[in-house]
This record gives C-alpha cells, structure tokens and sequence, in this order.
C-alpha cells in the first residue's frame, strides 16, 4: 500500500466518505495520510472497523495504538495520529467514550518567542500599510493561518463600511473557524478598524475575492519575523504567526476576560452543556474588550513622541465614554473632550498654522 494512496476497492468506501467531510484538500490529505498509517498498523480495512464496531474494542484498539506512537514519535505526533483514528471513528460510526483523559497530553512548544505588547507596537509602527492591517487584525482576532488566509474581501469591506456608518470604534461579527467549525464572535479594535480600512483603500482595484491576496501561510510567519528584525524587537526564539493568537489569549486572561469569552473570540471550542447557560457571554465579552482596549490591546505606541495625536484622542474618549457607562461620571462636556484634543496636539508640536502648511 501506497503511503498516500487509497486502494480502489470497496473495503475503502468507509474512509473516502469521511475524507469527503472535510472542506479543505490539505485537511483531508494530511487526514488520509495518518489513518493509512493506522491501518497499516491495525491490520484491518475501514470496512472492517465498521463492520465490527464496538465501544470496548475501540477503544482498546486506540491506546494500544497510541503506546506503540509514543515509543517513535513526540506526544503531539501522537496526539495527531490519534486524533485523525477518532474523526473516523466519530464519522462512520460513533464517539469512541472514555479516551478524555487517556489521550496523551499536548506539548507546549518550546523554543518560541513569547511577544509582549511592546513588541507589537514597535512592530506596527515601522509596518507598511499592508502590514499593520495583517498586523493589527491578527492581534484584534487571534486567527490561525488558514482561518485567517480565508478573509472574504466584500464581507470585512462592508464591516468596516458599516462600522464607520455608525460611528463605531468598534465591530462585532460571527464567524465559524473552518479548522473545527466553532463558532467565533470576531471583534475588530480600532486599530485593526483604521488599519483594514486603509489597507482596502489602497488596494481597491484588486479583483480577488481574497482579503489578502496573494499572502500565504508561510508570507505571515516571514512578515513577523521581517517586522520583529527592523523593529529591532529582541526575539528570545522561533517566531511564528501562532504567536499572536498565543498573545491575544494570554493578553485577554490578564485583563480577567471570562475563560469562556477568550474561547469564543479566539474559536476553542465551548462544550454544548455550557452554552446553555452563557445567553449573555458576547454582550458581557464586548463591554470588558472595549474596556481593557486602550491599556492592553491597542497596537498605538502612544509613549514614543511619534504617535498620531487624533488617534490618542480616540483613547481618552473612548476612557470618558466607558467611565460613563459604568457611572463613574455624571456627565461629560463635550467641550471638555474637544479641549483635551487641543492639549494632546499642542503637546505632539501640531499647531492650526503647521497643520496649515501641511496642508
């Protein structure tokens, strides 16, 4: 048998049905490819595994496959492996029980660069205006690659439309995560609005229905570590776009956002039983991110002297509007915010008769 092959024969049918399932080729491919793997071990066909099914049997199977993984490979290896025996399992006939706690524990990768908030301004503010949307999107979202690389153009062009419309500094939707088909409660910051809304300007003639055209997974990784090199980020290890969705996930849980909110926002996966009883969780979500935003995930290097000074504008209204819905203040003059506009200029050097000149 060919290691990548599916023999012809009806014994096989089990497993190209399963292997239709999934939406992506790569995903299927990579799929085939491990469960050829335990066939060859287990001596059976997938219509053998159907035909004689049984929960203890399985399962037996399973972790005697599993011991004899890890005496070669690396317990994320192993998981992988497994894990494409279960899909099938799941699919053709059903959830082999009592492996939760069995299955071999995931490996944190070691070796990776850990980035800071720091890191990323930097980084944002010597990007290009491609780069500071990837950017800036991939810290509001949190995506994996392939999730990410599937960005509809028209639908963001219309968020952002939409968001602008209202005079929103912020936008929510809902999405689905290809990989695992959770579902996601997106939520696009200021930074990735202004950002993506630039981006869509400058690139406006470009046909394809792709967001970011032309980019693969492989282009994000090098744009990271192009970005972390001439930000003279210091990096302590490998660098990956995984990172940043590491970043939004750590960032989100310091700032005491709900584990279940960081799970949605970011796509992991929330149990049935649980959602239930969480009617309220994208409201409540919204209402921290928006709180936390301004300290914790804008990209904005307001420290450095050369930030834009309407953008921290943007940060001290957004503080007096949060203030006010929460009922910290009774009231907020309008007068005051404009005023305070004119003093974070006049601090930046941007006076009427040097904007005048600019102009």
């Amino acid at each position: 048998m060919e290691a990548k092959k599916i023999p012809e024969d009806e014994a096989y049918d089990p497993m190209r049905k399963w292997l239709e399932e999934y939406g992506k080729p790569k995903v299927a491919k990579a799929n085939r490819a491990r469960f050829l793997k335990f066939l060859k071990w287990s001596k059976k066909t997938p219509k053998e595994l159907v035909d004689q099914f049984d929960q203890k049997e399985a399962r037996n199977l399973i972790l005697r496959y599993q011991t004899d993984l890890m005496k070669k490979y690396k317990a994320n290896t192993v998981r992988s492996l497994v894990n494409s025996v279960r899909a099938f399992y799941a699919s053709r006939c059903e959830t082999v029980r009592g492996l939760k706690r069995k299955i071999v524990k995931a490996e944190s990768a070691r070796g990776q660069h850990v980035f800071s908030t720091a890191d990323l301004k930097k980084m944002f503010h010597i990007a290009n205006t491609r780069d500071k949307a990837i950017l800036a999107c991939g810290c509001s979202l949190g995506w994996g690659s392939s999730a990410f690389l599937d960005m509809n153009r028209d639908y963001f062009e219309k968020l952002v439309k939409r968001a602008r419309s209202q005079n929103e500094e912020f936008i929510t939707f809902e999405w689905i995560r290809p990989k695992t088909q959770n579902e996601i409660f997106g939520i696009l910051t200021p930074c990735a609005l202004d950002s993506l809304e630039r981006y869509l300007e400058k690139t406006q003639d470009n046909p394809s229905p792709k967001l970011w055209n032309g980019i693969t997974s492989d282009t994000l990784t090098d744009i990271l570590r192009k970005l972390a090199k001439e930000a003279n980020v210091v990096v302590t290890g490998s660098v990956s776009w995984h990172l940043l969705r590491k970043w939004l996930m750590q960032t989100l849980t310091n700032a005491n956002i709900d584990v279940y909110g960081t799970k949605l926002m970011i796509g992991k996966g929330i149990p049935i039983t649980d959602k239930t009883y969480l009617q309220t969780l994208k409201k409540k979500t919204f209402e921290k991110v928006k709180s936390i935003y301004a300290f914790h995930l804008s990209l904005v290097a307001y420290s450095n002297g050369n930030h834009k000074a309407d953008r921290l504008a943007e940060v001290v209204r957004l503080l007096f509007t949060t203030a006010k819905d929460q009922g910290l203040l009774r009231k907020v003059d309008p007068n005051t915010l404009s005023e305070m506009e004119v003093i974070i200029k006049k601090a930046n050097g941007e006076t009427e008769e040097k904007k005048q000149d600019e102009d």
